[in-house]
């Protein structure tokens, strides 16, 4: 294998590593969990409805009937010094495996639903997690929780602290946890007591060379009945070739021994798949592998194929490649198995990838690109019969137990950035879908607006092209609205860049990349186009709007939409601007134009990058202050409320604070937060009543337009004294980045957005 090969095997195997697990129901049905039970104090969950949607569905057999539901309210444990959280950041579905019952989750919130009424089960939305089925689908594991799913009890809460790679076993009894790279740990799920600590052989171990430290672990399985429990492992070299290695390894669960360790002829090892009948195990290892579980005996090998999903019956199963280019078909089919005789039956060549299979094993559903358009396709089992086609969705979740209905990702194209975190459940009556139910997440936020008055505040969602807005009652935490691109009037190729509140309180002004601005009528909901892009802010009398893109600032009649002023920066690139309090001047943070390479932060030739915080005068159209001291790239900044002082925030761990007339520097504030090349205080807001600064450590912004930015660190909001410069506090609730913070007008709340979909507003009384 050449050195660019190993690379990108090392690649996939670290997304695998990082994405979180999803985890396939089992219908075994184990002795019943026998521990007190304690009834849930959630509050009740409200429901936004008949939120209109544009999409159009190409086929004429297609029925939409827009119902959108959504726990909106947190209903969880609050972080220490919070007031309330508001979104659910991404959300995702689990069917049972009997298909009565599904659950809409987030890390935030779960939701329990009868599949055939399509309608909630519990009343009060449960602490969010992974979700897992067990006892045959009787409780309900979600994170740490286990729930009765008749009565909506909690079963118990597991003390074992989860990873995203920890694993239940499907009785509940369980818990699976890696250990390191080459060990898993086993805990009772209910004491979190260890019960074995499984290491790898030492036979594998001797097959690493000298510079390898150790194995990567990629993923962990346990057997349908709980018996057995594997792990794939496998170890790469970047850069110059130095060969590569896997196996799957298998233990006894009851008694922690090694059983086998079983190596695939490939390096690409992968995820693991159990029958049915606990009596076979697979891996994707360049191809996929089975092996009979007691034996260790190689059964079959089956090339082109690197994931493998069992019909419930386990009569058969389905293999696919899963390499799926935008807009292409897949080059290789879906193939269906004889799962006695190991033999090929049938295959699909319009699908690529998501074989799902229905409880009873009679109907199968794939996934595929047909026009440039992603699809849900509905087949027969027995002959791969195509019975119904859904476009402009994918990932489907599961199908009811009667087979009409089943639950789906809805995407705006073939584009997987279109994604705006909306699932769909499909009712299907012959050949013909009915949306029914539409359940909608929040996006990424990367920006906050408070309303004039404090009642309202404002998220902008989006990372990459998936973007919307969100608005909630910041004092009931009710959604107010959550408008998708379709329903703003946008193009699949908008992003937010930023976002501001008109003083009046009317109106939000969206700046857009690749597109003209948006104006949102906020009672209404009504947009119009107008020609903002870049940085967005309103004056504080809200007749003018300041606008800034690469070098250029302008200033406009927010009445009139006449230009007033533009002022240009030669060399330069505006990264910030902020209003002073009366209107007549404008501060940038810049950084040298030269000095954007590759990742925002450093000039080709290695030096950091500098930057500048400047004050522009309106009415001259001249920058008359250069604040002095300023210390690396300034990525964020606000005035004090009199309008004598600056605040800037910066690619370092500090942020400084400026006297204005003079231009010489007050202090510098520490947050004394872990330093990373590609974080920044990327939002920076001094609260009204002039007592704090407040800034969010996150990701630069110049990533704000790439794939994976997220990378799932937790975020961090840093609370200061403004008078001392004090460090009041350091807020680590977010799951993710934090990417924007704003106070109330009246200081008493601080919100702040994050990576991880929500909102969370810190209560300034506590401080």
């Amino acid at each position: 294998m050449h050195a660019d090969q190993c690379f990108r095997v090392f690649m996939i195997l670290l997304v695998i590593l990082l994405q979180v697990a999803c985890v396939t129901a089992n219908t075994a049905t184990m002795e019943t969990i026998s521990v007190p039970t304690e009834q849930s104090t959630a509050i009740t969950v409200p429901h936004l409805t008949s939120i209109p949607s544009t999409r159009e569905l190409s086929m004429a057999s297609i029925e939409q009937v827009y119902e959108v539901v959504l726990p909106t309210s947190y209903s969880g444990t609050l972080p220490d010094g919070a007031a309330a959280v508001l979104g659910l950041g991404a959300i995702s579905a689990s069917v049972s495996p009997d298909g009565m019952y599904f659950i809409i989750w987030s890390e935030s919130e779960a939701l329990l639903y009868d599949f055939a009424t399509l309608k909630p089960l519990w009343d009060q939305a449960r602490p969010g997690g992974a979700v897992t089925w067990l006892l045959g689908g009787n409780h309900v594991a979600v994170g740490r929780n286990v729930w009765d799913i008749r009565t909506g009890n909690l079963v118990f809460s597991s003390p074992v602290a989860l990873w995203s790679a920890s694993k239940w076993s499907p009785d509940g009894t369980v818990i699976a946890t890696p250990g390191s790279e080459s060990s898993i740990v086993l805990f009772d799920a209910q004491s979190g007591q260890e019960i074995h600590r499984l290491e790898l052989p030492e036979s594998l171990q001797a097959e690493l060379p000298s510079d390898v430290p150790t194995y990567n672990q990629i993923d962990i399985s346990f057997s349908p009945n709980a018996e057995f429990i594997g792990a794939t492992y496998g170890w790469f070299i970047t850069g110059d070739y130095n060969g590569c290695g896997g196996a799957l390894v298998v233990w006894s669960v009851p008694t922690g021994h090694l059983m086998h360790t079983l190596s695939p002829s490939s390096c690409w090892i992968g995820s693991i798949s159990w029958s049915p009948n606990n009596s076979m195990v697979s891996t994707a290892a360049g191809g996929r592998y089975l092996w009979d579980v007691k034996a260790g005996v190689l059964l079959k090998e089956i090339a082109d194929a690197n994931s493998i999903t069992w019909s419930p019956d386990g009569s058969r199963f389905a293999t696919a490649i899963n390499v799926i280019h935008a807009g292409e078909k897949s080059g290789a089919p879906i193939r269906v198995w004889n799962s006695m005789i190991l033999e090929e039956e049938y295959s699909i060549n319009k699908s690529n990838d998501a074989i799902l299979w229905s409880p009873d094993s009679s109907r199968m559903i794939t996934t595929g690109y047909d026009d440039m358009v992603m699809r849900i396709i509905v087949h027969d089992a027995a002959t791969g019969t195509e019975l119904l086609s859904i476009p402009n969705s994918d990932q489907p979740f599961g199908l009811s137990a009667n087979n009409n209905r089943f639950i789906g990702n809805q995407y705006f194209s073939y584009d997987a950035s279109d994604y705006d975190n909306t699932l769909v459940a499909w009712s299907i009556d012959g050949n013909v879908a009915k949306q029914a139910l539409t359940f909608r997440g929040t996006l990424p936020i990367v920006s906050i607006a408070w309303s004039p008055d404090g009642r309202l505040i404002a998220g902008g969602m989006g990372w990459n092209y998936g973007f919307g807005l969100a608005i909630w009652d910041a004092a009931t935490t009710r959604s107010q609205a959550m408008l998708d691109k379709e329903a703003l009037g946008l193009s699949r190729w908008s992003r937010l860049v930023d976002m501001d509140w008109s003083p009046d309180g009317s109106t939000l002004a969206m700046s857009l990349s690749a597109d003209a601005g948006v104006v949102v009528d906020v009672d209404n909901q009504s947009t119009r186009r107008d020609g903002a892009s870049g940085l967005v802010m309103y004056s504080p009398d809200g007749t003018m709007l300041a606008n800034a893109q690469e070098n250029q600032a302008s200033v406009w009649s927010a009445l009139t939409g006449n230009n007033i002023q533009t002022f240009t920066l030669e060399g330069t690139v505006i990264n910030a601007l902020a209003w002073s309090s009366d209107g007549t001047h404008i501060a940038f943070a810049t950084m040298a134009e030269d000095a954007i390479w590759y990742n925002g932060y450093y000039h080709p030739g290695g030096e950091p990058a500098t930057g500048e915080i400047l004050v522009w005068d309106i009415q001259s159209n001249e920058i008359i202050t250069t604040l002095r001291g300023v210390l690396g790239v300034p990525y964020s900044l606000d005035w004090s409320p009199d309008g004598n002082q600056i605040a800037g925030g910066f690619d370092a761990d500090i942020v400084g604070v400026w006297n204005v007339a003079s231009g010489t520097l007050v202090r510098w504030l520490y947050g004394n937060v872990d330093p990373n090349s590609e974080m920044a205080y990327v939002s920076l807001d001094w609260s009204p009543n002039s007592a704090y600064i407040a800034a969010a450590y996150g990701k630069n912004p110049f990533f704000r337009d790439c794939n994976g930015c997220g990378y799932g660190r937790p975020g961090k909001v840093i609370l200061w004294d403004a008078a001392t410069g004090t460090r009041l506090r350091r807020y680590t609730a977010h799951y993710d980045e934090v990417q924007a913070v704003a106070f109330s007008p009246d200081s008493l709340l601080l919100a702040s957005g994050s990576l991880d979909g929500r909102i969370i507003l810190w209560n300034m009384d506590s401080q």
